[in-house]
């Protein structure tokens, strides 16, 4: 009771004073708002991004082959001078040759991913499982029991970033647990492995130096592709910022029209484009950074009445947005008729009053 008090008074005393200014401005049901029903629906958008079932059966077999290969090669007593050479060698050979597969073919690549991917909760039921077992077995002082449940605890918790929906990314963000977890675990053994365990230590490591760090985020987790973010974005409040070439000559083609015709404080950018809002130095008229954080009932009056009040000149239509759908017919027939010039740059449309 004394250990959930105090990480109870960690969690919820940051929460209340975050939302002090809420209760003092009356606008409480802002961030319950925000937390619950937009998050529904923003799940619900992305419902088809469930984890892939054969990355999870294809690494749950590959990581079970490994264990059972670590534990039918592990020495009874102290390993040997001969034993270390056996079994270092080929685990040296592998490893080159293993990031070197990856790096050629997609097929070795996801194997290897979804191997690392689902290490995390291989490590959590067999660390359950050994804690059980030592618990039982009176084999762990109670410290160590408590040390090595919070430590899976922890993890399992963090991994649920995972879900309802992954991005290969989001493995990446408690991926560090998992080593801990996994360390944790092996500490507590008898005779724990440690060549095996090294083995793959070093080649999850080298896996992260040579493959992902220097590979393109779109592609993670699926195949190796080198950075295309090369060229350093020129607009002044761009602060250096790498992207695509075809994105740098997209913003700064953008930056350039908005600059020409627009007048004023205010444009409007829709839908999903605050980058615009922020390159270009214009201001936002709605306050809302992504469409679908808003109800669709009633957008199109909401949008016009905007416009109307800023006096906007100026409009840019995303024809791709990342995450909301393409703008309302009946809105985009307003904005043709009330912005009759029109120019593109890339995926984006500009229009503009005379």
């Amino acid at each position: 009771m004394r250990e959930l008090i105090l990480f109870g008074a960690g969690l919820t005393i940051p929460i209340a004073v975050f939302l002090v200014p809420y209760f003092l401005t009356g606008n409480i049901a802002l961030p319950v708002r925000d937390v619950y029903a937009i998050s529904v629906r923003f799940l619900t958008m992305h419902e088809n991004l469930k984890p892939p079932l054969p990355w999870f059966i294809e690494g749950s077999v590959a990581n079970l082959l490994l264990i059972g290969a670590v534990l039918l090669t592990r020495s009874r007593t102290a390993p040997k001078l001969w034993e270390v050479v056996f079994l270092g060698v080929p685990i040296a050979l592998l490893i080159p040759l293993a990031l070197f597969l990856a790096h050629q073919t997609r097929v070795f690549y996801q194997l290897v991913w979804s191997t690392i991917w689902v290490l995390a909760p291989l490590v959590v039921v067999l660390g359950v499982g050994l804690l059980v077992r030592w618990s039982v077995l009176k084999r762990l002082e109670f410290v160590e029991r408590q040390r090595l449940f919070i430590t899976l605890s922890v993890t399992a918790g963090c991994s649920l970033i995972q879900f309802p929906f992954t991005y290969t990314t989001y493995f990446c963000y408690m991926a560090p647990l998992v080593v801990l977890s996994a360390t944790a675990v092996v500490s507590l053994m008898d005779r724990p492995p440690r060549l095996a365990v090294s083995g793959m230590i070093c080649f999850c490591f080298l896996y992260a130096v040579f493959e992902l760090t220097p590979g393109f985020i779109d592609h993670l987790g699926y195949e190796y592709a080198p950075d295309i973010q090369t060229v350093r974005l020129s607009l002044p409040r761009g602060g250096g910022l790498l992207v695509s070439a075809v994105t740098a000559r997209e913003y700064e083609q953008l930056d350039s029209l908005i600059r020409q015709h627009a007048r004023g404080e205010y444009i409007l950018a829709k839908p999903d484009s605050p980058e615009v809002y922020f390159l270009s130095g214009f201001r936002d008229p709605t306050g809302v950074f992504f469409d679908f954080y808003e109800d669709a009932a009633g957008r199109t009056q909401r949008t016009l009445a905007a416009i109307r009040l800023h006096n906007i000149n100026l409009v840019v239509l995303n024809r791709y947005p990342p995450d909301s759908g393409p703008v309302a017919a009946d809105l985009e027939t307003a904005l043709e008729r009330e912005f009759p010039n029109r120019a593109d740059a890339g995926d984006f449309e500009v229009r503009w009053k005379p």
